[in-house]
Parts: structure tokens; sequence; C-alpha cells
């Protein structure tokens, strides 16, 4: 805290929050694969499913909305 950091340690800090976030990605690919096995579920309907099931967002709070159903599948899709 406190220190604002020079542009390494920046570029260090953002491909640790990008790897954890493709990592959390990867952990929803089985579930999203088993809920919308042909991908013609829209991102509305999938979050709505998600909620359905009390399945925890990747932040852990709050309930599921399309755009991050949207994130998580373009980080998957990546």
């Amino acid at each position: 805290r406190g220190y604002s950091g020079n542009t390494d340690d920046l570029a260090k800090a953002r491909e640790a929050r990008t790897n954890n976030a493709n990592q959390k990605a990867k952990d929803y690919e089985l579930l999203f694969n088993r809920l919308n096995p042909d991908g013609t579920v829209t991102m509305k309907d999938m979050a709505e499913l998600l909620n359905a099931e009390a399945v925890p967002t990747p932040s852990g709070r709050g309930h599921w909305q399309g755009v991050q159903v949207k994130r998580i599948y373009d980080r998957l899709a990546a």
C-alpha cells in the first residue's frame, strides 16, 4: 500500500490479475457446458440458470448478469 509501482510492477500485477480471471473462467467451463451444451442459450437466460442454481459469481458477491456470462465465454474462447 502506498507504493504506486513502476512499469514492471504494474505489468506483473496486470498479468497476475489476467491469469486469475482466466483460471476462474476455466473453473466454470464444465458447468457452462452442462447448462448450455449446444450454445443456443442466451447470455441473459444463462445468467438466470446460474442464479436459479445458486452458483456464486466469480467475485462471490451479487447475482449473475448476462455480461458476466459473456465475459467468461470470451475468456474461454481466447
